[in-house]
């Protein structure tokens, strides 16, 4: 029919903050940050996350440590 419709006004939304570059080497990193944290949520109990922490290298203690923060936020909901 030809009708053209006018165009909707936006409002742009900005954040103070810099820009930095990202390098292969910087997204390698952190795309193997995102794939420990997924990891990690999929444990669900000790043993699991005591596998993580021997596989991963982790200092002793990683897993118990990581373990009571969840059963603390549990007791909070």
């Amino acid at each position: 029919c030809g009708y053209q419709f006018p165009p909707k006004p936006r409002e742009i939304l900005t954040k103070d903050g810099s820009l930095i570059e990202l390098t292969p080497e910087e997204i390698a990193r952190r795309a193997e940050r995102r794939r420990n944290g997924f990891e990690r949520s999929q444990a669900q109990t000790l043993e699991q996350l005591r596998e993580i922490e021997k596989r991963k290298g982790y200092r002793p203690g990683w897993a118990m440590h990581i373990f009571k923060a969840r059963l603390a936020k549990r007791a909070q909901s």
